[in-house]
């Protein structure tokens, strides 16, 4: 009796259709003894198969858990969206400030991420389709390459020389190299494992290179290190926990979007604040402009008396 089918099965590539999907079902159990028989082909993707454990148990309490995650997705990919498009109203704002137009930028590349990867996949709804899976798995992939870099970028707008220049150039032709080979090879090739083990390399650099600056910037006193090396020390925790997760405890549930929001608050906060700041320099440059005006103006009414007298 057929309970769950995702895909198509073939025996070939070009009869088979992959997809990344979340499927749930009901069947009611009447005998004592069951074979459970799972059909799996694999000609695009490094791995076949059940990406996540299979999970049994009563109907209604898996359907709501299932629902819950659903939610909390949702809301995470809520906050990512917002954020980046009201980091770019500030920049659009004011075009001197860099800093909001990294981070929208970072957001934006994590909303994409969250939303392509299979514990949240914003494309199961759609039909099987092979072009779609290449695509997810593209974007997948590409906003792995692209987000330590923007990260980075975003530091410097705020650190200035605690982060050099090179070393957001070496990430960015790294970035560059492994998104050629994600653009123009299929996920069988860029998903294998000596790709991803340089994708991890790059962001284990990444943590690690920031955590270096950031605790030196602290020590110095340099404003704002304190909340940010907070922000990143979060988030940081939640990015190595699901690496660990991936390779390891795949039972375990993935914590860095949880962790990535919380992140996100702390450097609004850290943009929201040096925003302010701009804004009350720029009010009191204002207000002491008015003063001077209103001091010269009389000083030039009274020399004009003083002539007519």
């Amino acid at each position: 009796e057929k309970i769950i089918s995702d895909g198509v099965v073939g025996k070939s590539f070009e009869k088979s259709i992959p997809t990344f999907k979340k499927t749930l079902n009901y069947y009611k159990f009447e005998k004592s003894e069951y074979y459970i028989l799972i059909h799996a082909s694999n000609y695009h993707y490094r791995s076949g198969g059940v990406f996540y454990p299979i999970l049994m148990g009563e109907y209604k309490s898996i359907l709501k858990e299932n629902k819950k995650n659903i939610k909390k997705d949702l809301l995470i990919l809520g906050i990512l969206f917002i954020m980046a498009i009201y980091h770019f109203g500030l920049f659009s704002l004011r075009r001197a400030d860099y800093g909001s137009l990294w981070f929208g930028l970072f957001c934006f590349n994590m909303f994409i991420r969250l939303g392509v990867t299979p514990h949240s996949y914003l494309l199961a709804d759609l039909e099987d389709s092979t072009f779609l899976f290449y695509l997810n798995s593209k974007l997948e992939y590409l906003t792995l390459c692209t987000g330590p870099v923007l990260f980075l970028g975003f530091l410097k707008s705020i650190f200035g020389n605690y982060f050099a220049l090179r070393w957001i150039k070496f990430a960015g032709i790294f970035a560059l190299v492994f998104s050629s080979v994600v653009l123009f090879t299929s996920p069988f090739i860029f998903t294998r494992n000596f790709v991803t083990i340089n994708f991890n390399l790059l962001i284990l650099f990444t943590i690690i290179y920031c955590m270096a600056k950031l605790v030196k910037a602290f020590f110095n006193k340099v404003p704002y290190a304190k909340v940010c090396l907070l922000g990143c020390l979060i988030y940081f925790t939640g990015l190595l926990f699901d690496m660990f997760v991936l390779y390891k405890v795949p039972e375990l549930p993935f914590i860095a979007p949880i962790t990535f929001v919380a992140f996100i608050f702390i450097q609004s906060y850290i943009l929201a604040i040096k925003f302010s700041k701009a804004y009350n320099t720029a009010e009191r440059l204002s207000k002491d402009l008015t003063k001077e005006v209103a001091i010269q103006t009389k000083e030039a009414v009274d020399q004009k008396n003083r002539a007519i007298e």
